[in-house]
Protein backbone atom coordinates (compact mmCIF):
# COMPACT_ATOMS: atom_id res chain seq x y z
CA UNK A 1 0.00 0.00 0.00
CA UNK A 2 2.65 2.89 0.54
CA UNK A 3 4.99 1.76 -2.20
CA UNK A 4 1.35 2.13 -3.92
CA UNK A 5 1.15 5.66 -2.85
CA UNK A 6 4.35 7.27 -2.42
CA UNK A 7 5.37 5.51 -5.93
CA UNK A 8 3.46 7.96 -7.95
CA UNK A 9 4.02 11.67 -7.60
CA UNK A 10 0.50 13.30 -6.62
CA UNK A 11 0.09 16.26 -5.04
CA UNK A 12 -2.00 13.84 -1.97
CA UNK A 13 1.51 12.64 -0.90
CA UNK A 14 3.13 15.91 -0.18
CA UNK A 15 -0.58 16.59 1.94
CA UNK A 16 0.44 13.40 3.92
CA UNK A 17 3.85 13.95 4.44
CA UNK A 18 2.57 17.80 5.59
CA UNK A 19 0.45 16.32 8.14
CA UNK A 20 2.63 13.72 9.28
CA UNK A 21 4.81 16.53 10.18
CA UNK A 22 3.11 18.26 11.61
CA UNK A 23 1.71 15.77 13.81
CA UNK A 24 5.81 15.30 14.61
CA UNK A 25 6.09 18.72 15.57
CA UNK A 26 3.21 19.29 17.76
CA UNK A 27 4.14 15.80 19.28
CA UNK A 28 7.92 17.43 19.92
CA UNK A 29 6.37 20.86 21.17
CA UNK A 30 4.05 18.51 23.81
CA UNK A 31 6.74 16.63 24.86
CA UNK A 32 9.38 19.87 25.33
CA UNK A 33 6.58 21.53 27.59
CA UNK A 34 6.17 17.89 29.75
CA UNK A 35 9.68 17.89 31.25
CA UNK A 36 9.56 21.89 31.59
CA UNK A 37 12.59 22.37 28.39
CA UNK A 38 12.48 26.17 26.82
CA UNK A 39 10.44 25.87 23.40
CA UNK A 40 10.35 28.00 20.89
CA UNK A 41 6.88 30.30 19.78
CA UNK A 42 4.40 29.38 17.31
CA UNK A 43 6.36 31.48 14.56
CA UNK A 44 9.46 29.90 14.38
CA UNK A 45 7.46 26.44 14.82
CA UNK A 46 5.39 26.94 11.81
CA UNK A 47 9.20 28.66 10.03
CA UNK A 48 10.97 25.13 11.09
CA UNK A 49 7.81 23.63 9.52
CA UNK A 50 7.65 24.99 6.54
CA UNK A 51 11.76 24.63 6.10
CA UNK A 52 11.24 20.74 6.62
CA UNK A 53 8.36 19.82 4.17
CA UNK A 54 10.48 22.71 1.47
CA UNK A 55 13.38 20.78 2.13
CA UNK A 56 11.67 17.19 1.41
CA UNK A 57 10.32 19.00 -1.51
CA UNK A 58 13.22 20.10 -2.42
CA UNK A 59 15.50 17.31 -1.71
CA UNK A 60 12.49 15.19 -4.46
CA UNK A 61 12.89 18.18 -7.17
CA UNK A 62 16.72 17.25 -7.18
CA UNK A 63 16.79 14.07 -7.91
CA UNK A 64 13.96 13.82 -9.95
CA UNK A 65 15.04 17.13 -12.29
CA UNK A 66 18.62 15.52 -12.97
CA UNK A 67 16.44 11.98 -13.42
CA UNK A 68 18.75 10.29 -11.14
CA UNK A 69 15.55 8.45 -9.48
CA UNK A 70 12.28 7.62 -11.75
CA UNK A 71 9.08 9.53 -11.45
CA UNK A 72 7.90 9.19 -7.49
CA UNK A 73 8.26 10.49 -4.06
CA UNK A 74 10.05 7.74 -2.03
CA UNK A 75 12.39 10.60 -1.09
CA UNK A 76 9.64 12.69 0.50
CA UNK A 77 8.39 9.82 2.37
CA UNK A 78 12.30 8.78 3.55
CA UNK A 79 12.68 12.25 4.38
CA UNK A 80 9.24 11.74 7.02
CA UNK A 81 10.98 8.88 8.00
CA UNK A 82 14.09 10.39 9.13
CA UNK A 83 12.23 13.34 10.74
CA UNK A 84 10.37 10.48 13.30
CA UNK A 85 14.35 9.03 13.72
CA UNK A 86 15.47 12.32 14.88
CA UNK A 87 12.58 14.72 16.26
CA UNK A 88 14.90 17.01 17.90
CA UNK A 89 14.91 18.81 13.99
CA UNK A 90 11.79 20.00 14.92
CA UNK A 91 13.29 22.47 17.48
CA UNK A 92 16.36 23.63 15.50
CA UNK A 93 15.53 26.03 13.18
CA UNK A 94 18.75 27.21 12.82
CA UNK A 95 19.46 23.76 10.97
CA UNK A 96 16.84 23.24 9.21
CA UNK A 97 16.95 26.91 7.45
CA UNK A 98 20.46 26.19 6.75
CA UNK A 99 19.75 23.28 4.83
CA UNK A 100 17.20 24.76 3.12
CA UNK A 101 20.16 27.22 1.70
CA UNK A 102 22.29 24.78 1.03
CA UNK A 103 19.45 22.62 -0.61
CA UNK A 104 18.91 25.56 -2.89
CA UNK A 105 22.72 25.83 -3.54
CA UNK A 106 23.14 22.33 -5.04
CA UNK A 107 19.81 22.54 -7.52
CA UNK A 108 21.33 25.99 -8.69
CA UNK A 109 24.47 24.02 -8.90
CA UNK A 110 22.69 20.88 -10.87
CA UNK A 111 21.49 23.55 -13.21
CA UNK A 112 24.82 23.95 -14.34
CA UNK A 113 25.54 22.74 -18.26
CA UNK A 114 28.58 22.85 -19.75
CA UNK A 115 30.02 26.70 -21.40
CA UNK A 116 26.10 27.47 -20.58
CA UNK A 117 25.29 29.85 -17.36
CA UNK A 118 27.99 28.84 -15.40
CA UNK A 119 29.02 31.98 -13.70
CA UNK A 120 25.89 32.59 -12.63
CA UNK A 121 24.68 29.93 -11.35
CA UNK A 122 27.84 29.60 -9.24
CA UNK A 123 27.59 32.83 -8.16
CA UNK A 124 23.84 32.20 -6.88
CA UNK A 125 25.36 28.73 -5.16
CA UNK A 126 27.87 30.99 -3.24
CA UNK A 127 25.94 33.63 -2.14
CA UNK A 128 23.04 30.86 -1.00
CA UNK A 129 26.20 29.13 0.68
CA UNK A 130 26.68 31.91 2.37
CA UNK A 131 23.53 32.85 3.75
CA UNK A 132 23.29 28.91 5.12
CA UNK A 133 26.71 30.07 7.21
CA UNK A 134 24.55 32.48 9.15
CA UNK A 135 22.68 30.20 10.50
CA UNK A 136 25.35 27.59 10.98
CA UNK A 137 28.94 29.15 10.31
CA UNK A 138 30.59 25.91 9.32
CA UNK A 139 28.48 25.55 6.16
CA UNK A 140 31.06 27.76 4.68
CA UNK A 141 33.14 24.45 4.04
CA UNK A 142 30.18 23.77 1.42
CA UNK A 143 32.10 26.06 -0.77
CA UNK A 144 34.51 23.24 -1.09
CA UNK A 145 31.74 21.82 -3.03
CA UNK A 146 31.19 24.57 -5.32
CA UNK A 147 34.79 24.56 -6.44
CA UNK A 148 34.35 20.88 -7.02
CA UNK A 149 31.41 21.68 -9.55
CA UNK A 150 33.64 24.24 -11.47
CA UNK A 151 36.20 21.74 -11.63
CA UNK A 152 33.98 19.46 -13.34
CA UNK A 153 32.09 21.30 -15.57
CA UNK A 154 34.55 24.16 -16.58
CA UNK A 155 37.92 23.27 -15.40
CA UNK A 156 39.56 25.68 -18.05
CA UNK A 157 38.16 28.45 -17.47
CA UNK A 158 39.96 30.61 -14.61
CA UNK A 159 37.48 33.10 -14.28
CA UNK A 160 34.79 30.37 -13.16
CA UNK A 161 37.19 29.57 -10.55
CA UNK A 162 36.90 33.12 -9.32
CA UNK A 163 33.10 33.45 -9.00
CA UNK A 164 32.60 31.85 -5.08
CA UNK A 165 35.73 34.80 -4.31
CA UNK A 166 33.39 37.57 -5.81
CA UNK A 167 30.48 36.27 -3.94
CA UNK A 168 32.06 36.06 -0.69
CA UNK A 169 33.45 39.32 -1.00
CA UNK A 170 29.62 41.03 -1.94
CA UNK A 171 28.22 39.27 0.76
CA UNK A 172 30.53 39.90 2.90
CA UNK A 173 30.35 44.06 1.94
CA UNK A 174 26.46 44.00 2.20
CA UNK A 175 26.62 42.00 5.19
CA UNK A 176 29.14 44.30 6.41
CA UNK A 177 26.56 47.61 5.71
CA UNK A 178 23.76 46.16 7.40
CA UNK A 179 25.67 45.30 10.86
CA UNK A 180 27.06 48.90 10.58
CA UNK A 181 23.61 50.49 10.63
CA UNK A 182 22.63 48.37 12.80
CA UNK A 183 24.81 49.07 14.98
CA UNK A 184 25.78 44.83 14.99
CA UNK A 185 29.23 45.30 13.56
CA UNK A 186 30.87 42.63 16.29
CA UNK A 187 28.68 40.00 14.75
CA UNK A 188 31.05 38.65 12.38
CA UNK A 189 33.78 38.26 14.67
CA UNK A 190 31.47 36.63 17.37
CA UNK A 191 29.98 34.81 14.49
CA UNK A 192 32.45 33.72 11.85
CA UNK A 193 34.94 32.20 14.91
CA UNK A 194 35.33 28.73 13.04
CA UNK A 195 36.45 27.09 15.87
CA UNK A 196 35.88 23.99 17.73
CA UNK A 197 34.89 23.41 21.20
CA UNK A 198 35.77 20.15 23.44
CA UNK A 199 34.25 21.02 26.57
CA UNK A 200 30.27 20.36 24.72
CA UNK A 201 31.02 16.58 24.12
CA UNK A 202 29.82 15.54 27.98
CA UNK A 203 26.72 15.21 26.28
CA UNK A 204 23.05 12.96 27.78
CA UNK A 205 22.93 9.48 26.68
CA UNK A 206 20.59 10.36 24.30
CA UNK A 207 22.22 12.02 22.35
CA UNK A 208 25.00 9.45 21.86
CA UNK A 209 22.32 7.10 20.69
CA UNK A 210 21.05 9.74 18.39
CA UNK A 211 24.49 9.35 16.78
CA UNK A 212 24.87 6.06 16.69
CA UNK A 213 21.37 5.82 14.58
CA UNK A 214 22.61 8.07 12.51
CA UNK A 215 25.95 6.56 11.73
CA UNK A 216 24.32 3.14 11.38
CA UNK A 217 22.07 5.52 8.57
CA UNK A 218 25.00 6.38 7.22
CA UNK A 219 26.82 3.14 6.63
CA UNK A 220 23.51 1.69 4.99
CA UNK A 221 23.54 4.59 2.78
CA UNK A 222 27.33 4.13 1.58
CA UNK A 223 26.70 0.18 1.30
CA UNK A 224 23.57 0.35 -1.63
CA UNK A 225 25.72 2.87 -2.96
CA UNK A 226 28.43 0.97 -3.86
CA UNK A 227 25.83 -1.88 -4.30
CA UNK A 228 24.12 0.15 -6.81
CA UNK A 229 25.57 0.82 -9.99
CA UNK A 230 24.20 3.95 -11.65
CA UNK A 231 24.46 3.95 -15.84
CA UNK A 232 25.35 6.66 -17.90
CA UNK A 233 28.55 9.67 -16.80
CA UNK A 234 26.41 12.31 -16.66
CA UNK A 235 24.42 10.60 -13.62
CA UNK A 236 27.47 8.34 -12.29
CA UNK A 237 28.83 12.29 -11.99
CA UNK A 238 25.70 13.89 -10.37
CA UNK A 239 25.43 10.58 -7.68
CA UNK A 240 29.24 11.22 -7.00
CA UNK A 241 28.83 15.19 -6.29
CA UNK A 242 25.87 14.16 -4.13
CA UNK A 243 28.01 11.78 -2.47
CA UNK A 244 30.26 14.45 -1.88
CA UNK A 245 27.85 16.70 -0.78
CA UNK A 246 26.95 13.85 2.22
CA UNK A 247 30.35 13.58 3.01
CA UNK A 248 30.69 17.94 3.63
CA UNK A 249 27.03 17.80 5.53
CA UNK A 250 28.81 14.55 8.16
CA UNK A 251 31.72 17.14 8.44
CA UNK A 252 30.39 20.18 8.76
CA UNK A 253 27.49 18.26 11.27
CA UNK A 254 30.34 16.84 13.06
CA UNK A 255 31.88 20.52 13.82
CA UNK A 256 28.62 21.48 15.03
CA UNK A 257 28.31 19.07 17.45
CA UNK A 258 31.73 20.02 18.95
CA UNK A 259 29.47 23.51 19.15
CA UNK A 260 26.40 21.90 20.97
CA UNK A 261 23.82 21.54 17.85
CA UNK A 262 23.07 18.01 16.58
CA UNK A 263 22.41 19.34 12.77
CA UNK A 264 21.59 15.72 11.73
CA UNK A 265 19.47 17.18 9.25
CA UNK A 266 22.10 18.95 6.91
CA UNK A 267 22.58 14.79 5.82
CA UNK A 268 19.13 14.59 5.18
CA UNK A 269 19.18 15.33 1.36
CA UNK A 270 21.83 12.95 0.40
CA UNK A 271 20.35 10.32 2.35
CA UNK A 272 17.00 10.16 0.73
CA UNK A 273 18.47 10.25 -2.25
CA UNK A 274 20.55 7.39 -2.55
CA UNK A 275 18.28 5.61 -0.14
CA UNK A 276 15.42 6.29 -2.51
CA UNK A 277 17.37 4.99 -5.44
CA UNK A 278 18.16 1.83 -3.22
CA UNK A 279 14.09 1.56 -2.48
CA UNK A 280 13.48 1.99 -6.84
CA UNK A 281 15.60 -0.80 -7.21
CA UNK A 282 14.22 -3.82 -5.43
CA UNK A 283 11.97 -5.73 -8.55
CA UNK A 284 9.40 -7.49 -6.11
CA UNK A 285 7.08 -5.05 -5.13
CA UNK A 286 6.30 -7.53 -2.08
CA UNK A 287 9.98 -6.69 -1.11
CA UNK A 288 9.77 -2.85 -1.65
CA UNK A 289 6.44 -3.15 1.05
CA UNK A 290 8.18 -5.07 3.23
CA UNK A 291 11.17 -2.63 3.26
CA UNK A 292 8.75 0.81 3.61
CA UNK A 293 6.68 -0.91 6.04
CA UNK A 294 9.84 -1.74 8.32
CA UNK A 295 11.24 1.42 7.97
CA UNK A 296 8.25 3.13 9.26
CA UNK A 297 7.94 0.72 11.78
CA UNK A 298 11.50 1.19 13.28
CA UNK A 299 11.11 4.89 13.17
CA UNK A 300 7.78 4.55 15.26
CA UNK A 301 9.22 2.34 17.93
CA UNK A 302 12.29 4.85 18.10
CA UNK A 303 10.52 7.76 17.95
CA UNK A 304 8.48 6.14 21.13
CA UNK A 305 11.65 4.98 23.15
CA UNK A 306 12.76 8.68 22.40
CA UNK A 307 9.32 9.57 24.07
CA UNK A 308 9.49 8.17 27.17
CA UNK A 309 13.32 9.18 28.01
CA UNK A 310 14.36 12.50 29.30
Amino acid sequence: MISRVFGKTKPINYALVFGFLVLCLFLAQLRQLHFGNNHHSIGVSMLTLIGLFSSAVWGNYLALSNQLIAPHVYTVYVYALLVLLFPNVLLDYKSVLANLFLLGAQIRLNQIRPFKSIKVNVFDASLMVLAASLFLEWCVLFLVLIWVYVYAFSPRKPRNWLVPFAAIIGFMLILSAILFLSDNIAFLAQHYRLHVSLTNLRLPNTVYHRGLGFTVVVLLVFLGFRRHRISGFGKALQMRLNSLALILAIGVMLLQFSLGIEAYVLAFGPICLFLSKQIESFSKSLFRELVLFGGLLVSLVVFILGWIQQ
